[in-house]
């Protein structure tokens, strides 16, 4: 079987996902095609996390100085599909093109004929599949999909929200829907004495994990404001990733480290840092704005067996409730979060232990061979 995958982004999850992807379907014995972006740290990230990779695959660029082939993502997926002929056309990232593919079939402009009736794709944010999605876009969106639904044109979809593949929903229109786990990914051992030594946490207090790269949606500006009112005996604030340009956030950090109630590291982690600050910690930080889909800090949390403290907003909020992997806040209320931060550190140890069982069950459900077994269905 030859599939061509399709990922010409490199930034944040798309370089792991696609290299994972790739690797389950060659592990499979297919022969893969990988149709990659411009950014030439694509493809050197590719073959940093999975060495030996890029000699397995076959190549396709689909951008040259900025541009997609043919003008337009689909368009240069569009040429890949006929220069290679493959048995299954994959896109890693259907959020790549969908809004435009959508609109347009909306007002009944076709996609590329070679593609009807064989694209595959995960969709990370299918909000016109969702009913929870109002206003005039999604509708239109919406109808769009099931045009090309009941023209045949999709042949499956893979969807990170386990709630909107369940056939009772009655969602896909006739599209085969696949849940595609949020997998995390093995890190190396370490000593957690050692990692909170390194990263400055004291012995005694509670740490709570702010991961990644702080965009406003993220919530960190809530986290500061939360710490203020938390005992500086107990709760302590762990951030660790790049930190951006944002005068007053970085002011109110400051501050907090200043207190002895934060420390904030503000430079990319490497692997075995990430593994560090997940030792490190004591609890984990997702005090995510409005945010619409999965989070794979969810799933590296629970494979450490970390409680949450998260927004209770959409997916997010419904996971973190119903599989029992922490407390959840009202979305942007910086109080509520403050609250929740209480209930956890405090929490009794029975409450620990079934926070524990959650967890273990959640990682179990979404590790990397869970997602190979996704990728086998979504292919086959």
């Amino acid at each position: 079987m030859r599939v061509l995958l399709f990922e010409p982004r490199s930034e944040g999850h798309h370089v792991p996902w696609a290299g994972m992807i790739a690797r389950s379907l060659l592990d499979s014995g297919a022969t893969v095609v990988l149709a990659h972006g411009e950014d030439p740290t694509q493809l050197e990230r590719l073959e940093s996390g999975h060495p030996g990779l890029l000699e397995r695959l076959q190549l396709h660029p689909t951008r040259r100085q900025g541009r997609f082939d043919g003008g337009s993502a689909l368009a240069a997926l569009a040429e890949a599909d006929r220069t290679h002929r493959p048995d299954r056309v994959l896109v890693a990232n259907l959020d790549e093109f969908a809004a435009g593919m959508l609109r347009r079939a909306a007002l009944g402009i076709r996609p590329p004929m070679n593609l009807h009736g064989r694209l595959r794709g995960i969709y990370i944010r299918p909000r016109p599949l969702d009913p929870e999605e109002r206003g005039f876009q999604n509708g239109w969106k919406r109808l769009g999909y099931r045009r090309l639904a009941a023209s045949g044109f999709f042949e499956k979809l893979g969807l990170l929200d386990e709630d909107l593949v369940l056939p009772e929903r009655n969602l896909s229109h006739g599209v085969k829907l696949i849940w595609m786990p949020d997998f995390w990914t093995p890190m190396p051992t370490v000593d957690r004495r050692s990692a909170r030594r390194s990263l400055g946490v004291p012995e005694d207090r509670c740490a709570l994990l702010f991961f990644g790269v702080p965009h406003h949606r993220k919530g960190l500006d809530l986290a500061a404001r939360a710490m203020h009112s938390q005992d500086p005996g107990r709760a302590f604030l762990l951030v660790a990733g790049n930190q951006r340009d944002e005068p007053d956030l970085r002011r109110e950090l400051l501050r907090l480290a200043e207190d002895g109630r934060a420390v904030i590291h503000d430079r990319y982690f490497n692997e075995t840092e990430m593994a560090e600050a997940f030792e490190a910690s004591d609890r984990v930080l997702l005090p995510y704005r409005s945010h619409y889909g999965s989070s794979g800090v969810l799933s590296h949390a629970a494979s450490r067996g970390r409680p949450v403290i998260a927004s209770d907003h959409h997916l997010l909020g419904r996971r973190v409730r119903r599989e029992g992997l922490g407390v959840v806040h009202r979305d942007g209320d910086a109080a509520s979060l403050a609250t929740a931060i209480r209930s956890s550190v405090e929490a009794t140890s029975e409450q620990c232990e079934a926070w524990r069982e959650g967890l273990s069950r959640w990682a179990s459900r979404t590790t990397p061979k869970k997602f190979s077994e996704a990728i086998q269905r979504l292919v086959e």
